[in-house]
């Protein structure tokens, strides 16, 4: 049990680090009004603060939550084209071969934010963990050729 929250505080750690340096000072500088969040059902949900009303839509990746507010196929999402101001990515992303990616990028408006935040396909913790959960490995490189060829400016 002591390895399982150990792990588990680690990952909390690793996110808000991510939300603290990358995802909290985009959205204090864009402030979207739209956000649509797509995450792994094995992770542990991003939590960030909003500095402006924005509505936030959350999807998971796990077909039987009853409690869920809207079901979708990640395929065939029930938005209008170029709603969301954002798009996170958490852990849904591999090697940019996923068939709802054609999805997401209908979903984001002109000028919009995508965010992709996964583990690398050789780190550790994918090793041990990840692969158990069935958590997509990141290929960054395989994900910057393919938002790049879509004219898509990578940070």
């Amino acid at each position: 049990m002591v390895k399982t929250q150990s792990a588990e505080q680690s990952t909390r750690a690793a996110q808000q680090a991510l939300v603290a340096k990358l995802l909290q000072p985009l959205l204090d500088r864009r402030r979207p009004e739209r956000i649509l969040v797509l995450q792994h059902a094995a992770t542990i949900g991003l939590e960030f603060e909003l500095s402006s009303p924005a509505q936030v839509i959350r999807l998971g990746t796990k077909q039987d939550a009853v409690d869920a507010p809207v079901h979708s196929r990640m395929e065939a999402l029930p938005f209008v084209d170029a709603v969301f101001n954002l798009v996170i990515l958490h852990h849904v992303i591999g090697d940019a071969s996923e068939a709802f990616l054609g999805e997401v990028m209908r979903g984001l408006a002109a000028g919009g934010d995508l965010v992709i935040s996964g583990l690398n396909s050789s780190g550790l913790r994918n090793r041990l963990t990840n692969r158990r959960q069935k958590t997509p490995a990141l290929k960054l490189d395989k994900v910057c050729n393919f938002l790049k060829s879509q004219s898509i400016n990578v940070e």
